[in-house]
């Protein structure tokens, strides 16, 4: 009851917690010279969906959400003048 008010911090047994009663994956992260590092993840057995926060200590220690963009395709080196198609280089 006390976390369904506005308002109100939870930490990391309330993620854990959360995971389970929502069938969710959540992995937590934290900034590390200048990107970001997985730092520990909470799961659910038969989840589906994986939620990311960030922990952050300034100003205060609390979780953000975090958006992880899928990496970009590799993109196939040009061909060079004279290989056939299909050829290995």
């Amino acid at each position: 009851q006390e976390l369904a008010r506005r308002n109100t911090w939870g930490g990391a047994l309330e993620l854990a917690v959360a995971a389970q009663l929502k069938g969710i994956n959540i992995d937590v992260y934290e900034r590390h010279e200048g990107r970001f590092r997985r730092i520990t993840s909470f799961s659910h057995a038969a989840a589906t969906q994986t939620v990311s926060v960030v922990y952050r200590t300034k100003p205060c220690r609390h979780y953000d959400a975090l958006d992880i963009a899928p990496p970009e395709p590799m993109e196939a080196p040009a061909p060079q003048a004279g290989a056939a198609a299909g050829s290995l280089l």
